[in-house]
């Protein structure tokens, strides 16, 4: 049985602090993670580019607010997975410098068909949400007509700090393990939007490891085969803080995270946490491209 990385893992979504991970030129352009669990396997590819000018076109607008604009150092996330026959694609356009962000799409085709849009303003998140009536299923998603619209103010959210921006899930990986955070003990604060409400969450080194790693290397477009049984790694560890933290998915692990970068090409080898009815689950690096 075959089982996608956000299908088996999910997503949550997140604020970050001001200071911020200050990652505008990306350190690697994609990976590829797997995570096995009870014979199941689930796969997913992460791919980080500089924003173009046709993505920022793709940028959607709000009546009546003023939309988070994209600026010089916007990047675009994309993440494509697959799971029995349904495939999702998701798409996160943030700020590289600070991690704010401005919108998230997810785009489902297959067994499940559905439209997702999360766009960011300046009071809050607006979400569109739109489906195929049952004469269009199967059809191209552009002509899917079954539409719903929420508006979600920070003010009702619990949003601490005005000044912090809204950091969208996928992207919290990249920012945490491209960022700044290098030596033990140092940490960073972000604020989780996850489940219409926002968590604290600590992002802190703990120490520096080592871990087994198998992993496919691409530099200057040749490839490597990476097979080192301690390659040094820095744990960092990312705790939410709330009343319902299992509510809180970091690539769908609940509750508290731990991250293993490589303290020098800042590409994460391993992501480990709980998945509900599968307990601890690891997604190890399976290729990364790093220029």
């Amino acid at each position: 049985m075959t089982v996608t990385l956000t299908t088996l893992l999910g997503l949550g979504a997140l604020l970050g602090t001001p200071s911020g991970p200050a990652v505008s030129s990306p350190p690697w352009k994609a990976v590829e993670l797997e995570a096995s669990k009870l014979g199941m396997k689930a796969r997913s590819s992460i791919q980080v580019e500089p924003l173009s000018a046709a993505a920022r076109s793709e940028l959607i607008e709000v009546e009546s607010h003023r939309e988070t604009p994209a600026g010089p150092s916007g990047l675009l996330l994309t993440e494509e997975t697959r799971f029995a026959g349904r495939d999702s694609q998701t798409r996160i356009w943030f700020d590289g410098r600070d991690g704010t962000s401005q919108q998230r799409e997810v785009l489902e085709t297959g067994k499940r068909e559905r439209r997702k849009v999360n766009r960011f303003t300046d009071t809050g998140v607006f979400t569109l949400r739109v489906y195929p009536t049952r004469e269009q299923s199967g059809q191209a998603p552009s002509s899917w007509t079954d539409r719903s619209e929420t508006f979600y103010p920070f003010a009702e959210l619990g949003r601490p700090d005005a000044t912090r921006p809204v950091i969208e899930p996928g992207a919290l990986i990249y920012l945490v393990a491209a960022g700044t955070l290098r030596r033990v003990g140092e940490s960073e604060v972000f604020y989780a939007f996850s489940d219409k409400r926002i968590l604290p969450v600590e992002a802190r080194v703990v120490r520096n490891t080592w871990v087994g790693a198998e992993y496919d290397l691409v530099t200057h477009g040749k490839s490597r085969r990476i097979e080192n049984p301690q390659h040094p790694a820095l744990e960092i560890r990312l705790s939410p803080s709330g009343v319902d933290d299992d509510d809180m998915k970091i690539l769908g692990l609940q509750g508290e995270v731990t991250l293993l970068v490589d303290p020098e090409l800042r590409i994460p080898l391993e992501v480990s946490g709980r998945v509900k009815f599968l307990g601890r689950v690891t997604i190890r690096l399976q290729k990364a491209v790093v220029d």
